[in-house]
Parts: structure tokens; C-alpha cells; sequence
């Protein structure tokens, strides 16, 4: 008899392999079409989870169109949990509030992080990375922003 092994498990089994993570660290949901890693442990790296986890990501696609193909896909999400990043993103908050047009908010031993204000809307604010040839990061109100930059500072943590 051939036992089914749910994506999920594959991805938990992959994480505690490649990377020693245990249920306490990250979350793995969805037992089919989509599974969400959350990460629930400060000081881990999400890109290095994304890169274990997207490996069992399986999306069809139409060979003419490009368009994906419906049924046997599946797609796999990677969040952080949001009190692992909570107390970075108040730390930052005030100064995300307090940028007038532009400012660069250094991550120690990391990288640059630019946040700017729409002249149009000054509620609306764009955060991009300096070291990484201005790479869109995140748009949104000054709170989307710190989160943003909370998560980034737990992941460098």
C-alpha cells in the first residue's frame, strides 16, 4: 500500500533536515493546493526557509499561454509570526512616522533600508533596499512600514 505524504509534512520534514527547525520554531499549514511556513522563532532566516520550502511548490502551466493550469498545483507561502518581529517594528515606528520625504534606516551589519513619503499622499510610503540596486520591498501606511522593517531586523537579528 502506497502512503500519501501531504506537501506540509514533506516541507516540516525538509526544515528539520536541512535547517535543525522543530514545531516550536516554524508552522507548517495546509495539507493540499496551499501551505503557509510561518516562522515563530526570532533569529531565524526567512529567506533560507523560503528557499527549503518553495522547493515543494508545484505550479502547472498552460505550455502556450504561460497561464497556470487548474488542479494538482501547489503553493507554498513563507510569513513570520507577528510577535517575533513586534518589538523591532514599535522600536522603529516613531522614526517611520517621523520621516518627512526620505530617509535610510540602517540595519547594524546588514544593509540599508530607503523609506520615502508620496509627495500626492503623505500617508502612503515606499520602502526599497539600498544594497540591493533599490529592490521594492513594501508600499503601505507608515504601520505597514515598520512591520516591514521589524521583520527584516528579527530576520538579522
Amino acid at each position: 500500500m502506497t502512503t500519501y505524504i501531504t506537501p506540509a509534512a514533506q516541507i516540516r520534514k525538509a526544515l528539520k533536515k536541512n535547517l535543525g527547525l522543530t514545531s516550536r520554531q516554524v508552522s507548517v499549514r495546509g495539507p493540499h493546493g496551499s501551505v503557509t511556513v510561518t516562522i515563530k522563532a526570532p533569529g531565524i532566516n526567512r529567506q533560507a526557509v523560503r528557499n527549503v520550502a518553495e522547493e515543494f511548490q508545484r505550479i502547472r502551466r498552460d505550455e502556450r499561454s504561460g497561464d497556470i493550469l487548474c488542479g494538482g498545483n501547489t503553493f507554498v507561502s513563507v510569513t513570520m509570526a507577528h510577535d517575533v518581529y513586534a518589538d523591532h517594528a514599535a522600536k522603529v515606528a516613531p522614526w517611520v512616522d517621523s520621516v518627512p520625504r526620505e530617509g535610510t534606516f540602517t540595519v547594524p551589519g546588514v544593509e540599508a533600508l530607503g523609506v520615502s513619503r508620496d509627495i500626492g499622499n503623505p500617508h502612503l510610503m515606499t520602502l526599497w533596499n539600498h544594497e540591493n540596486d533599490g529592490e521594492f520591498l513594501a508600499s503601505g501606511g507608515p504601520q505597514q512600514i515598520a512591520d516591514e522593517i521589524g521583520r527584516f531586523c528579527a530576520e538579522n537579528a
